[in-house]
């Protein structure tokens, strides 16, 4: 995102966007792996317009 590539997002975070879906196997996260995974993601959203969809994640 800092290299202003918001459409390399998906394919880096995988196309749900979700932490959990990226990394099936795991079942703990740490705090701050969510928090940046949220952060990345919601500035996607936001970057795309797609505002509803970024604040149903912090909601």
């Amino acid at each position: 995102m800092e290299k202003q590539q918001p459409e390399k997002v998906p394919e880096i975070l995988g196309e749900s966007l979700g932490l959990q879906e990226l990394y099936p196997e795991r079942k703990v996260f740490f705090v701050q792996e969510y928090i940046s995974f949220c952060t990345v993601s919601c500035r996607y959203l936001i970057q795309s317009d797609e505002l509803e969809a970024a604040e149903s994640r912090i909601a």
